[in-house]
């Protein structure tokens, strides 16, 4: 019905008035039948324009003088027939009001609803886009911060162990600073961690020794390959580890 327009819902009113018109023709004025004039009324309330509802209305009272009076109705005045039709045309007057505050609030509720759901979606849109941001700045510093830390951190080992045979003292604060870039290090892999948590799904092990096996190769300048050995019940299966210098034979 929401598809029609306006003009053919109007149409189809006005026929059905003028069909229910006939029937209480044919029913006698004995038979109250004009209440059934409110259905196109309503229809036309709820899918089509309150004014034509309000033209199909005054149709409606016009429709039932005539049935009334060709039924042979006779009043003692005429003025009893004149306020008959005025009740009937404000009784479909009220119908039209009552109709139209039901379906605008109907609308309402539907607007609130769609509102609701928008806000909804936008919400978990802005979910999503934060865990992925957050997920990013966790394998950013998983990847790119540790890494250089650990670098460093290495750097300053072996520039420890340098320093020994020169200066204790020297060789001692190059390792406070080993100590300080491993602690600090450690934090960020935790931080890391927190923010975006090692992929549990299978290959995800995997990827990440590999990963962390070239980005120690690459800043520590150490030859290094991953390696591991899991014992699943009886068998013995391959995996893979971090291990350092050349691979050995199993």
């Amino acid at each position: 019905m929401r598809s029609q327009s306006r003009g053919w819902l109007f149409v189809a009113a006005l026929g059905l008035a003028i069909l229910i018109g006939f029937i209480d023709y044919l029913t006698g004025y004995e038979a109250a039948f004009w209440p059934f004039y409110s259905v196109p009324i309503l229809l036309l309330v709820w899918y089509g324009n309150r004014r034509l509802a309000v033209v199909i209305s005054i149709v409606s009272t016009v429709a039932w003088w005539w049935a009334d009076m060709a039924s042979g109705h006779v009043y003692s005045n005429e003025w009893l027939r004149v306020w008959d039709a005025t009740v009937r045309l404000i009784f479909f007057c009220l119908v039209i009001f009552a109709v139209w505050t039901l379906r605008q609030q109907r609308e309402a509720i539907r607007a609130r609803l769609e509102l609701l759901e928008r806000s909804q979606q936008l919400e978990e849109e802005i979910i999503s886009i934060s865990e992925r941001e957050q997920q990013r700045i966790g394998r950013d510093l998983h990847d790119d911060v540790c890494q250089f830390l650990v670098a460093i951190g290495f750097s300053a080992s072996m520039l420890s162990r340098e320093l020994e045979k020169e200066s204790l003292v020297l060789a001692k604060t190059a390792a406070e600073i080993a100590d300080c870039l491993q602690d600090a290090a450690r934090q960020t892999r935790d931080i890391a961690y927190g923010l975006s948590p090692v992929d549990r799904d299978e290959g995800g092990l995997e990827s990440a020794l590999d990963e962390l096996a070239a980005s120690t190769s690459r800043l520590a300048g150490i030859s290094c390959y991953s390696l591991i050995l899991v014992r699943h019940r009886s068998a013995i299966t391959l995996k893979r580890s971090i291990s350092f210098g050349s691979p050995k034979r199993l």
